[in-house]
């Protein structure tokens, strides 16, 4: 993909299209009418479109055109019609497409957008110049986010393979929380981008961490699975095909430009069925593991991250009982960290390549929220939740942010029912009465 970029690139600096928008004039944006001086220049973005990331100078009305800024040809492109009655207000049309018609100097209507303030930004796109006359902007309200870290889980072993037809959970970081206006998107491919498939990401945001997660279903044997994770406006979401995912691209993190990618197997020395932790004093946590298949497996080592993923630390070593027809595991962390961690498992074969399990949350005894058994096989799921949070309410949600039912959290043991739930991963979003809340994730087989 990136050799391709390249490739547009260098075309569009060889040859100049008739028609290029490529800058912004207008009063709140550009700082007044008075071509070329003032004129807002685009920069480069994906698949050859531009983009401009701007805020502002007033509130109120803000009047603005788009410039053809080509080459010396600084024509201007006013709504669409040879000159209409009235300006176009585009306030409420976030996303949507607007089209523009060249404007010779006899027009003097423009676009506008009523400004609440001068801190929102404002990201305006232009798809690739080749003859159209079309725009796109995002209201976000804040700072902008970007994408910082992306992994998977299971992650892929040591010559880039993960298990057959088993779902793939990707998690991003974003470096500051996610604004309103603004949305994270996963965009994957089995075909080398020929065909793919865009999904909208749940983000979680605690303590000013925001972590956006999507699912890409599992494949079958021998599938190559490329991806990689953008943003965009969430006004009006880019298309599940992808068709005008670069057109609409904020940012993103592509693996330095490699894209992320995988192939199945099912030939793999280790398959898990599951994998849990559970926090038995402040400072003992117990881990359990099973597979459903080894072969030619070596050790797992068991690591530990306080800082939800970011760093990792080993914490003991697990041989491998290497049975094919799997094997059941326990270790007891005696001396845990007390604060929220995470676990994961690197599984060691005999020839010395590796595979990394899922990550599972264990948190601090003090807000410590049970869910068992996870995975989930049957209709219904035990939940025990500290004092706090007893009289609040529960809410099961799938990971496209759809609510699946609502709940009243009581005291001591109880469970709820997912009876009918597709298998794959859900989030229960836990409210206390004093407005404290938490996420926890219930894997249902």
């Amino acid at each position: 993909m990136q050799k391709i970029y390249l490739l547009v690139l260098l075309l569009m600096g060889l040859t100049l299209p008739a028609f290029a928008q490529n800058g912004i004039i207008g009063q709140g944006f550009a700082n007044g009418f008075s071509n070329p001086a003032d004129i807002g220049f685009f920069d480069d973005s994906f698949g050859g479109s531009r983009i401009l990331i701007t805020q502002s100078t007033g509130t109120g009305d803000q009047y603005f055109r788009m410039v053809r800024a080509w080459s010396g040809d600084n024509s201007e492109f006013a709504p669409q019609a040879s000159c209409p009655a009235n300006d176009q207000d585009v306030t409420a049309l976030s996303g949507d497409v607007h089209n523009g018609v060249v404007s010779f100097g006899n027009c003097d209507k423009a676009f506008f957008i009523n400004v609440p303030n001068t801190t929102d930004n404002y990201v305006f796109k232009t798809p690739s110049p080749t003859g159209t006359m079309e725009f796109i902007y995002f209201r976000i309200e804040g700072a902008i986010a970007s994408i910082i870290l992306t992994q998977q889980m299971p992650s892929v072993n040591g010559t880039g393979e993960v298990p057959a037809d088993m779902d793939i959970e990707v998690a991003s970081l974003a470096d500051i929380n996610v604004p309103t206006g603004q949305g994270v998107y996963l965009r994957y491919t089995t075909n080398g981008f020929a065909t793919s498939t865009v999904i909208p990401m749940t983000v979680l945001c605690v303590g000013g961490n925001c972590t956006p997660f999507a699912t890409i279903p599992g494949q079958p044997d021998g599938t190559t699975v490329t991806y990689y994770v953008f943003t965009s406006g969430d006004a009006v979401a880019p298309a599940t095909d992808g068709s005008d995912a670069d057109y609409r691209t904020i940012n993103a993190d592509t693996n330095g430009g490699a894209n992320f990618s995988y192939t199945t197997s099912s030939v793999l020395p280790v398959t898990y069925t599951s994998f849990t932790g559970q926090r038995q004093k402040a400072d003992v946590v117990d881990l359990t593991w099973s597979t459903a298949t080894e072969d030619q497996a070596g050790f797992f080592t068991v690591e530990c991250s306080v800082d939800q993923g970011r760093t990792w630390m080993d914490r003991a070593t697990v041989s491998a009982q290497n049975r094919p027809d799997g094997a059941i595991y326990t270790f007891t962390d005696l001396d845990a960290p007390v604060v929220d961690l995470s676990y994961r498992l690197r599984q060691t074969d005999a020839d010395a390549s590796y595979q990394y399990s899922n990550i599972i949350p264990v948190p601090a005894l003090q807000a410590s929220v049970r869910i068992w058994p996870q995975p989930v096989a049957g209709d219904r799921v035990n939940l025990s939740v500290p004092g706090q949070y007893q009289g609040g309410e529960a809410t099961l949600i799938n990971t496209v942010g759809r609510k699946i039912s609502t709940f009243v959290l009581n005291a001591g043991r109880q469970d709820f029912n997912i009876a009918g739930l597709p298998a794959g991963m859900y989030l229960l979003q836990l409210s206390a009465p004093g407005g404290e809340q938490t996420v926890r994730r219930v894997l249902v087989r």
